[in-house]
């Protein structure tokens, strides 16, 4: 009775160790998988950023709200004209900090309604200049364009006021890639002004196109 007592702890423990073995190979695969995984997106990333750092463009899409002045105009004129002016200063001021403060690439500019367009690489007069002019020369033909934009983006299910990337496709970029710089400091949220978010963001693509 003993001895088989004995037999059946040898046996369990045997059971046991061959389980263990086969769930450490297991995570030991999954691992260097994940791992390869994130290494193929980092160099991934990193092409994207050495092809942007040459041969990029940058697009910044404006806000005008004409839609909604233009609604306002028939109801309160003075409203639409106050909402409109506050638009103009807000773009004025992006237009400043980009001309200031980011050296990377390129920088252009063109208007929200206008998005079908610039999906569709229909460039010509929607393209604009920082005096939002039309720069009729652009033809985006053998340039990396990347499209950036202030506004709310989603963070891991969280939605942070930032200033962030997308590809010509106007698909939002994915980390490991540099895509968004917050436009809110992570103490007290105060809010950063344009140049410093400006500067924040040509001082990381930079970075990591090296």
């Amino acid at each position: 009775m003993k001895l088989t007592l004995i037999n059946t702890k040898k046996g369990s423990r045997k059971i046991f160790s061959f389980l263990l073995l086969i769930l450490t190979f297991f995570a030991s695969a999954n691992c260097q998988e994940s791992q390869s995984k994130s290494e193929k997106e980092l160099l991934k990333a990193k092409e994207l950023a050495r092809q942007f750092d040459s041969t990029g463009v940058l697009l910044i899409r404006l806000s005008s709200k004409s839609e909604a002045i233009n609604k306002l105009k028939a109801i309160n004129p003075q409203q639409a004209k106050k909402v409109k002016e506050e638009v103009n200063k807000e773009n004025t001021e992006i237009i400043k900090a980009f001309s200031e403060n980011y050296t990377l690439t390129p920088v252009y500019y063109f208007f929200s309604e206008h998005s079908s367009n610039i999906s569709e690489k229909n460039f010509k007069g929607f393209v604009l200049n920082n005096k939002l002019q039309p720069e009729l020369d652009f033809t985006g033909v053998k340039k990396t364009i990347l499209i950036g934009e202030f506004g709310t983006l989603d963070v891991d299910k969280l939605g942070i006021n930032a200033l962030y990337l997308m590809d010509s496709n106007f698909e939002t970029l994915k980390k490991p890639f540099p895509y968004y710089v917050r436009t809110l400091k992570p103490i007290f949220f105060l809010k950063r002004n344009k140049n410093k978010t400006v500067a924040n963001l040509n001082s990381v693509l930079l970075q990591f196109s090296k």
